[in-house]
């Protein structure tokens, strides 16, 4: 008896677990769970464990945690289960980053369970995901329609809200760009307009590439993307199309190009948004991050090309809490590590989690179209025009002021002016480029 006067001393620190081993077979013969102890905290099982018990031992062993109610060992064993299942997730999700060129297909887990998607069909189920997520925006505050636009921003309205605007050609586009810091101290909101050229296997291609980013917290990681984009996603388009350019390998080289950047702004107390759309042929890849967002005006048709990474949305908790994080209610607004409301960025390392790394993640959601016979309008901008107007507002007044010969950058002055009139709180960066 002395191993149960050992085991009687201990018990106010068991945790009940399900036996394996040789106790298995007994389960399965009389239907009934038979457990092994085990002492939470610091205490170490023994090899020998309970398979050293006799059975009479084990019986009285058991009896005397007959304290112990049936649904709290099951709750223990489901958290264990759940934290297991957790770290596997994260593991694999920290392998992924990892993957060669010829991995052209990406495991997701479910359930636990590892079910491998293609890259198509991750294009095709996000863009399906985004467009979903369009028909639930139904925000229509902006309060300057295409009727009550004037056709020059009031002077007086100028000084107190400047707005800053260009045009630049990019492969023969008159893009338009325009930003206002509207309500806030400073302009965090960063633009790129801009083209460049890969060669793959001695041939030649012209990719052009647009992005919106929206700082937060301070400047230097909107910056520092800003400035590096075309830098790594060159490096990264050479490495994953090796003797021709692909869909996978602008995908993949997209997705590397983020996560590089995002290592690159370790030091800065600070993050990013980063929605990103690149055009080679007749092309267009998004890649987004955080909720600055891509639309796409196909014919009068308004195609939102990217997800809002919000906290409300269920799939967004669940990849900050994947990574270990927390979501906290904080003056009514969801928070991770009660601090930022956005369910993925670029930076931000600071905001880390149990697990000890950031709980962020800059992998961007991805999207693709095809641009043949399309006459329209790409459109990017930061939140601070889409807290004022959905998708398809965006896109219906758009039309309405490109049949009025409007150019593509009195189109993004004019939508910029409107969200600061129609009451954002926030900088408003937007680019408008002419399909």
């Amino acid at each position: 008896m002395q191993h149960l006067e050992r085991l009687t001393a201990f018990t106010s620190g068991l945790v009940i677990n399900p036996l394996e081993s040789e106790l298995q077979d007994d389960k399965k013969s009389n239907g009934k769970h038979n457990y092994k102890l085990q002492r939470q905290g610091s205490f170490q099982q023994r090899s020998g464990g309970l398979s050293s018990f006799d059975a009479g031992e084990q019986v009285e062993a058991q009896s005397s945690l007959k304290k112990r109610r049936v649904t709290d060992i099951e709750k223990e064993e489901k958290e264990k289960i759940h934290n297991e299942e957790e770290e596997e997730l994260q593991s694999s999700d920290e392998s992924e980053s990892t993957q060669s060129t010829q991995e052209v297909e990406e495991t997701v887990p479910q359930h636990a369970n590892k079910v491998k998607k293609t890259i198509p069909e991750k294009l095709i189920d996000n863009l399906r995901l985004a467009q979903e997520q369009q028909e639930r925006d139904t925000k229509h505050f902006l309060k300057l329609h295409v009727g009550e636009i004037p056709a020059a921003i009031p002077e007086h309205e100028t000084k107190s809200y400047p707005i800053e605007a260009a045009t630049l050609i990019v492969n023969n586009r008159a893009v338009g760009m325009a930003g206002c810091k509207g309500r806030r101290k400073t302009m965090e909101d960063r633009q790129i307009i801009t083209e460049f050229v890969v060669e793959i296997d001695e041939k030649k291609y012209h990719f052009s590439v647009f992005g919106v980013f929206d700082g937060h917290g301070g400047i230097q990681s909107a910056e520092f993307v800003c400035n590096n984009l075309v830098e790594f996603l060159t490096a990264a388009l050479i490495k994953h199309n090796i003797s021709e350019l692909t869909d996978e390998g602008i995908y993949l080289a997209l997705r590397e190009c983020f996560i590089n950047l995002d290592e690159k702004c370790d030091d800065f107390k600070n993050g990013t948004t980063a929605t990103v759309a690149l055009i080679v042929n007749d092309l267009l890849m998004v890649a987004n991050t955080g909720d600055s967002r891509t639309i796409l005006n196909d014919n009068g048709r308004a195609i939102q090309m990217s997800q809002d990474a919000k906290l409300n949305e269920e799939r967004f908790r669940r990849k900050v809490e994947k990574l270990g994080g927390s979501i906290l209610v904080i003056d009514g607004a969801l928070r991770v590590q009660g601090i930022l409301n956005l369910g993925g960025s670029i930076g931000d390392r600071y905001i880390k989690g149990i697990l000890g790394k950031c709980c962020l993640s800059p992998k961007p959601q991805m999207t693709s179209y095809s641009l043949t016979e399309i006459k329209g309008h790409l459109v990017l901008a930061s939140d601070g025009y889409f807290d004022t107007a959905s998708t398809n507002l965006t896109v219906e007044i758009i039309d309405q002021l490109a049949n009025d010969a409007e150019t593509s950058v009195d189109i993004a002055k004019r939508l910029v002016y409107s969200a600061v009139m129609s009451g954002s709180q926030d900088n408003v960066m937007m680019i408008v480029v002419p399909l």
